[in-house]
């Protein structure tokens, strides 16, 4: 796209830097003319400035006809060339009689060959010739107008592939990652609330998909064990419960945690009367 739009611009900026050029030839074939009369009516220092005029005259015609010829505007250009030829030749021949003390017939040179005859042919020229770089300028504007919207059209398609594939990455990320991160946590979170029942809902076969088993097989485990102990304290209370004897349970500070006094009534009140206390102070 940047060589579209590198190739594009340099033929604009080629074409307007010519069309200025042939405007710039019409302004120095009328000043030759002028400064070629004051030279003839006795202004010396009109001769310098006229063969300056003819110098860049002929360097930016030739830089024209390098640069800005294609086939249908070779005959306007070869044209051109003979007409400038003809003008030097008789610029000179002119330059020659005022040499030869002759300003009368160089005066009838300027008039007729090259005022009257070579500049209205030379202008004639130049104005189809700037009429062909006014069409090549549009058609070059067009081109480069064409090129911008091709371009811009490029970059909005590529813009919108790219935040598609961002879209999808991230949707792909979210239902391969992040949700089963989530799922993860809060399965995590249920089981340290004491919800063993609670179980990791991921199917995959990858390390997440593993790791959520691996939860699940401990909650299960963690289950069953619960379960279990349960029901052997469920056993051992009831075995306490129908114990004859009196029972007293301590922890490791002496103080009661349990207590059954059966039918002996040994102590004469309610075991629950005696939880937290010493056992030294319950006996």
């Amino acid at each position: 796209t940047q060589s579209y739009v590198a190739v594009a611009g340099r033929d604009f900026e080629t074409v307007v830097g010519l069309t200025a050029h042939a405007q710039r030839l019409g302004m120095l074939l009328r000043e030759q003319a002028f400064l070629l009369r004051g030279f003839i009516a006795g202004q010396e220092d009109a001769l310098r400035p006229y063969y300056a005029a003819r110098g860049e005259f002929e360097t930016l015609l030739r830089q024209l006809d390098q640069f800005s010829v294609g086939d249908a505007e070779r005959p306007t250009w070869s044209r051109l060339t003979e007409l400038h030829d003809r003008l030097v030749e008789e610029s000179d021949r002119c330059l020659a009689e005022i040499d030869r003390q002759h300003p009368v017939e160089a005066l009838a040179l300027l008039s007729g060959a090259i005022e009257n005859d070579l500049l209205p042919q030379m202008e004639s020229g130049l104005a189809e010739a700037r009429a062909q770089l006014d069409r090549r300028l549009n058609e070059s504007t067009r081109a480069l107008d064409s090129t911008s919207r091709l371009v811009l059209g490029m970059t909005i398609g590529v813009a919108g592939v790219a935040a598609g594939l961002v879209l999808i990455g991230t949707i792909l990320i979210r239902r391969w990652l992040i949700q089963p991160v989530q799922h993860l946590q809060r399965a995590a979170e249920s089981f340290a609330a004491g919800d063993l029942a609670a179980r990791v809902t991921i199917s995959a076969s990858d390390e997440l998909g593993l790791l959520g088993r691996a939860m699940n097989e401990m909650a299960g485990s963690l289950a069953r064990a619960q379960s279990d102990l349960v029901a052997s304290e469920g056993k051992a209370r009831q075995l306490f419960q129908n114990v004859r004897d009196a029972v007293v349970l301590v922890d490791a500070k002496g103080l009661v945690t349990e207590y059954h006094d059966s039918d002996t009534g040994l102590l004469g009140v309610a075991g629950d009367q005696h939880l937290g206390r010493s056992l030294l102070e319950v006996w």
